[in-house]
């Protein structure tokens, strides 16, 4: 597995560092193939500024779940969690 990750910073008003943009893609296989991918972008209109996009077909997945232990048909249990619950607690 490979874990892509890039962003761009920038200080916000009062002097902190602050995401304006980010993506984390999980890629897996040989050549690699893009299995998800979390974007975050600050302010953009027409969708949540954080998301998910997950690629829940192909080899690459078959693959990796089997190597894990699981079922092939186990994409339909991953829990991606974007954000805390509503208890507070991560």
């Amino acid at each position: 597995m490979w874990l892509r990750v890039s962003g761009t910073l920038f200080l916000d008003g009062t002097g902190y560092l602050t995401v304006r943009d980010s993506v984390f893609g999980v890629a897996a296989g040989d050549p690699a193939v893009e299995l998800l991918q979390y974007d975050y972008q600050r302010d953009k209109a027409g969708f949540p500024d954080a998301h998910i996009q997950v690629k829940a077909t192909g080899q690459a997945w078959r693959e990796l779940l089997s190597a894990c232990g699981r079922s092939p048909d186990g994409l339909s249990k991953l829990h991606l969690p974007v954000g805390a619950s509503d208890t507070g607690q991560p």
